[in-house]
């Protein structure tokens, strides 16, 4: 009897332990509060998911926010996202970021998820900015119960550090590029680019017919032929692609050789690995040749020429 009164408040205490354990280790997707520094406009927010102890295929949400003092500015993937496919929209007449995530072996990594970068309108004071789950379901098409948790976006007065580091793409060529990689990723994975959350990338293509970059870094090809890609960072130039479409599809992706070359050059290198250039390079090689015959043979008339006048002279004597 005494041994049941020693080991009945243990069993409680395991009981209410496993308790608070099991719910503090629920599914949650929460966003990170973050800062609005004096020297800045824009602010990204960060969407992270934590505890994820269930098979979930479909997650779908909203970033809720106040548009009289937030304006949106743009969205991606975060680092840690593994997905088969994910797109966000923004709901203006809603003031919502709609963001859709779908992974068909299931999310399972703990992290930072999605970013969304708004322009502070008013920074009088702290701006809360909430999120609703719309969906959230196994490969079953089961509902999954997630917690969520809203963030702030804090104002201070300090000044945020710049990096005055100039960044640049460097030398890389990859094929066969999978239908959801983004540049970006395509870029900070190859071209040794540090991209950080708060930072704003955006793209010039020289040619929209061949392929267009999507809001969220898709590229979408077009029709087949090679496009060049000027890559921004911040508003400031790191580089130039050549992105080359063949059979409906994103066939390379590949840095300039060198880091100021025009696009007319990016195209030019590319074309060497097409049809197209391989005519233009046979034509090339008519036209030099032409011109060495030409050269050869005037150089033989100059000789002949001066082989006469010996002889006449000869001749004379």
């Amino acid at each position: 009897m005494r041994r049941l009164c020693i080991l009945f408040p243990i069993f409680v205490l395991i009981i209410t332990f496993s308790t608070i354990v099991y719910a503090d280790s629920k599914t949650k997707v929460y966003i990170e509060n973050a800062t609005k520094y004096e020297n800045s406009k824009n602010v990204t927010i960060k969407v992270c998911m934590e505890n994820i102890n269930e098979e979930i295929v479909t997650l779908s949400l909203d970033v809720k926010y106040d548009a009289s003092k937030l304006e949106y500015v743009s969205s991606k993937a975060g680092k840690d996202l593994e997905a088969t496919l994910n797109l966000a929209e923004n709901i203006q007449e809603e003031s919502r970021v709609a963001i859709g995530i779908v992974s068909l072996g299931g999310l399972n990594a703990d992290g930072e998820y999605y970013y969304v970068t708004f322009k502070v309108k008013d920074d009088s004071s702290d701006i809360p900015v909430s999120l609703n789950i719309r969906e959230s379901t196994d490969s079953k098409g089961n509902d999954i119960n997630v917690e969520t948790e809203d963030g702030t976006i804090k104002m201070t007065s300090k000044k945020k550090k710049e990096d005055t580091k100039k960044q640049a793409i460097k030398n890389f060529e990859i094929e066969d590029v999978q239908e959801i990689e983004t540049i970006e990723n395509i870029i900070s994975k190859n071209a040794d680019i540090k991209i950080k959350p708060e930072d704003s990338i955006t793209y010039e293509v020289e040619n929209s017919d061949i392929a267009e970059i999507a809001n969220n870094g898709l590229i979408i090809p077009n029709q087949e032929g090679t496009t060049a890609v000027k890559v921004k960072l911040n508003g400031q130039d790191i580089g130039t692609l050549a992105v080359v479409v063949k059979d409906g599809k994103v066939q390379k992706v590949s840095s300039s050789q060198t880091e100021n070359a025009s696009l007319e050059e990016i195209i030019e290198n590319e074309m060497k690995n097409s049809n197209d250039y391989e005519n233009t390079h046979v034509s090339q090689n008519v036209h030099i040749l032409k011109n060495y015959i030409a050269i050869t043979i005037i150089f033989v008339i100059i000789i002949l020429i001066f082989i006469l006048i010996l002889i006449k002279k000869r001749r004379r004597k």
